[in-house]
């Protein structure tokens, strides 16, 4: 063993030193010198630990991103370890990084935002090399900017022709003033921006109606929001990043698959009914394929869903508008996850419910006619309108007529604009066109009567 000192008991500078063992035989005295030398580093000198920011003392307002600059250095270096303590003496000490590289005034470690809550820390810089030499450095500092705690929404899914609402809530832990920003999920595009002047320290909360700034209504579609808040003292806090939006979990998978297909018949204005269940928020695609595999109609097409029980209806038509024929299967997928928090602004309820044509099938030459049976869920402005089976118009029963909510029907007697009655046999497409006065929003819906002479 050596202990790093000269023949003379002195300590040798600090440098490199070779080590090669000798062995010497007693009984003929002779010397072996072994052919692998060792080295061995003598190093007195410590390292060099330095905190240059934040300063002593210093007070944090803000919640982003803190910088650690400064110096990690010796020539030997081993590691430097950054950590945490609360208060001006604590007890102990957490970790924040450790680095196997030497910083020479620059950049020691960057905290992320929010990583600590508002406190008094003792930021500790130990600087250790690879003889065990270590110096270690405190420096002092105060977080106090403004936290954003306790983030929800609710409900989920709203309809802002439906007059829902969606809360958002949040908790302060100081008096600020707020301000909420809403993004579309996909675009990113700001959409609404909600002002909250003095909110008081605790349980708050903003409500968004899903109308952009103009006070129209915003898009089927999913949106997250932003919550920055501040105050007098030059404090501030964010919740979530604009640009790069936290995620929330990817969903497991969709359950409880259910098609509710048993006496299923498009040409009588039959709808099937398709459900699901999601344990989380996420994007679900949904098929129809027939028996050779495939697609016939995209029901869902990376759509925002909500956790919960979803329906969907069918009404047999392919893509093309075209009745499919055969049987036919319903492929389920989850496509991707969604923002935490999300609001899903669902399709409006604007659509002619229980559509039924009574008959179905009718023989105009014989005075049969079809009454077109539907319910309206709120007032709107309806149009229908008739094509033959080569697709080409062939009536108008409504144009552009107010009606209000509720069962309405509509009576055609199998003749085209002119009072003359259909040349051509079979199926006539009935087509429902409705405009919400108030938002302006449309839909569209379609049935059939099939005609024989």
């Amino acid at each position: 063993m050596w202990d790093g000192r000269n023949d003379s008991g002195n300590i040798v500078p600090d440098g490199v030193y070779a080590c090669q063992l000798q062995g010497v035989e007693p009984a003929s005295g002779v010397t072996v010198n072994s052919q692998v030398q060792s080295t061995i580093i003598v190093d007195t000198v410590f390292p060099i630990a330095q905190i240059t920011s934040p300063t002593e003392g210093q007070v944090i307002l803000t919640d982003g991103p803190l910088s650690f600059m400064g110096t990690a250095n010796d020539s030997n270096i081993l590691n430097y370890q950054l950590s945490y303590g609360v208060g001006v003496t604590p007890s102990q000490f957490s970790p924040l990084a450790a680095m196997s590289v030497f910083v020479v005034n620059g950049l020691l470690y960057t905290l992320p935002d929010e990583q600590l809550p508002p406190n008094t820390y003792t930021i500790r810089l130990a600087v250790i090399d690879r003889a065990d030499n270590e110096t270690v450095v405190d420096r002092l500092i105060s977080l106090d900017y403004l936290k954003i705690s306790n983030v929800s929404a609710n409900p989920t899914q709203i309809d802002p022709i439906a007059g829902e609402q969606a809360t958002i809530n949040y908790t302060l832990n100081l008096p600020a003033d707020v301000v909420v920003r809403l993004y579309h999920s996909v675009t990113k595009a700001l959409v609404r921006t909600l002002t909250q002047l003095g909110q008081l320290a605790g349980a708050n909360s903003a409500l968004w109606d899903a109308r952009d700034s103009a006070g129209n209504p915003v898009s089927p579609e999913a949106y997250y929001f932003t919550i920055q808040a501040a105050d007098a003292a030059g404090r501030s806090g964010m919740f979530n990043d604009p640009v790069s939006p936290a995620y929330g979990p990817t969903s497991t998978g969709s359950s409880n698959h259910t098609v509710q297909s048993s006496g299923f018949d498009p040409y009588r204005n039959d709808q099937t009914t398709i459900g699901f269940d999601m344990d989380l928020p996420g994007r679900m695609g949904v098929l129809v394929m027939n028996s050779a595999g495939a697609a016939v109609r995209e029901l869902l097409a990376s759509a925002p869903v909500p956790p919960g029980h979803t329906s969907l209806t069918w009404d047999g038509r392919k893509t093309n508008g075209t009745f499919h024929t055969g049987s036919f299967s319903i492929f389920f997928s989850v496509v991707s996850a969604i923002q935490a928090n999300p609001i899903i602004v669902r399709p409006s309820a604007l659509m002619a419910q229980n559509l039924r044509t009574e008959a179905y099938l009718i023989q105009p030459n014989y005075g049969e006619v079809s009454q077109l049976n539907y319910t309206l869920p709120m007032p709107a402005i309806v149009t229908i309108t008739l094509r033959d089976p080569n697709g080409n118009h062939f009536r108008t029963l409504l144009n552009q007529i107010p009606q209000l909510a509720g069962s309405q029907t509509v009576e055609w007697d199998g003749a085209n604009d002119a009072g003359l009655l259909p040349t051509l046999e079979g199926s006539y497409d009935v087509q429902i066109d409705l405009l919400d006065p108030t938002s302006g929003l449309s839909a569209q819906q379609k049935g059939v009567v099939t005609v024989y002479r």
